[in-house]
């Protein structure tokens, strides 16, 4: 053609058909070949026996008698396979038994606990408030027992008498609501949630785990990018989140930040404790669990800590149980994740055993392949 002289031809793409089929099998082969050496040489290093090392030490360790009130810091703490001794073994339920938390009434936070472990007396005190108080173990024996919702799953609870029900809805300023306890062999397994490797572990009114932990250097990154956030915005008060948003049961520290997304099973004081899964978080973060203050209410897609951790611990550890659970406390949005949530070894389940303030935490064994 006289016309496209000097005007170069057009290259032409090869075609896949065009491509020896011979070629296309040898390079699949290869890269097959290449990413099962990559993830079987990973999971290789990663599911070796470790040396027991230390990794932190316990800095503070907190139990909450009622879910959503007020918790308790103590410089020590039996376990059981339910978490802590009187740990959310009470919670505070509607005329149709089901839970009323913080987020229902997010003053539920400035509900002050106090707890005689050797008695087993309880104590509730709040602002303008006289106190009141109820012996946990003498109820047990004449309080009315009734059967948990299906949709708790808790087995069965005892009611705590009216003194305190009263003391509840006078605080609330509502009407209905009672007071209970689990009953002796009560509890939700996890079976459902964390799959049959969770084995006979149950948990009380905890969310999802017996106990859960976090770490003080993982707090103190959060609170580094929720201010690199908030200059970014140029305006809003400055929020520095504190541990007790998070409501920990274990408080470690000497930790890396984020450390605790590796580990599988710890040995804290002289107890084994099996990491389940990274702790999905919500909106009861965003309480001030001094005074109550709700910041979702007012300002519900930039409420701290979750607006930050939304950008960085999202799908860590628990987005395939976010993913794929059906159970409300997980989330399918794939909730961020702060913490870990932990049981005890089977082995230990009974033993009673006590963690103390300053015990070491040392890591027996990581976590093994890409969904561990």
């Amino acid at each position: 053609d006289p016309y496209r002289e000097g005007i170069p031809k057009k290259k032409q793409s090869v075609r896949m058909e065009e491509v020896p089929r011979s070629w296309l099998i040898a390079g699949g082969v290869t890269l097959g070949s290449f990413c099962l050496y990559y993830w079987s040489t990973a999971r290789r290093k990663r599911s070796q026996p470790l040396t027991p090392v230390q990794i932190g030490t316990v800095k503070s360790l907190h139990v909450y008698p009622i879910k959503s009130c007020k918790g308790i810091a103590v410089e020590k703490a039996t376990t059981e396979a339910l978490g802590f001794s009187w740990d959310r073994r009470c919670m505070i339920v509607n005329e149709k038994n089901m839970p009323v938390t913080q987020k229902i009434h997010s003053c539920l936070a400035t509900i002050v606990t106090k707890m005689n472990f050797d008695t087993s007396e309880l104590t509730l005190s709040a602002p303008d408030m006289d106190s009141v108080t109820v012996n946990l173990e003498q109820q047990r024996k004449i309080g009315k027992v009734t059967e948990s919702p299906k949709t708790s799953n808790r087995g069965s609870w005892f009611d705590l008498g009216d003194e305190i029900a009263a003391w509840i809805c006078s605080f609330t300023k509502k009407t209905g609501y009672r007071v209970v306890c689990l009953t002796e062999g009560s509890g939700r397994w996890l079976v459902p949630i964390l799959g049959r490797g969770a084995g006979n572990t149950r948990t009380g009114f905890a969310d999802l785990t017996p106990f859960l932990i976090t770490t003080q250097s993982s707090l103190t990154e959060l609170n580094v990018k929720v201010k690199q956030t908030q200059e970014q915005e140029k305006g809003g008060e400055l929020t520095k989140i504190d541990m007790k948003c998070f409501r920990p049961n274990i408080v470690v520290s000497g930790t890396q930040a984020f450390e605790e997304d590796d580990w599988d099973i710890i040995k804290v004081g002289s107890c084994t404790l099996k990491c389940n899964l990274a702790a999905p978080r919500c909106v009861m973060t965003t309480i001030d669990q001094d005074t109550g203050f709700a910041r979702y209410k007012k300002q519900l897609a930039n409420a701290e800590p979750l607006k930050t951790l939304k950008k960085f611990r999202r799908n860590v550890g628990v987005g395939w149980v976010g993913y794929f659970s059906s159970v409300p406390e997980v989330p399918k949005s794939l909730a961020p994740v702060f913490g870990v949530g932990a049981s005890l070894v089977p082995e230990e389940e009974a033993a009673r055993n006590q963690i103390q303030v300053g015990d070491a935490v040392v890591l027996l064994k990581r976590k093994n392949g890409w969904f561990a």
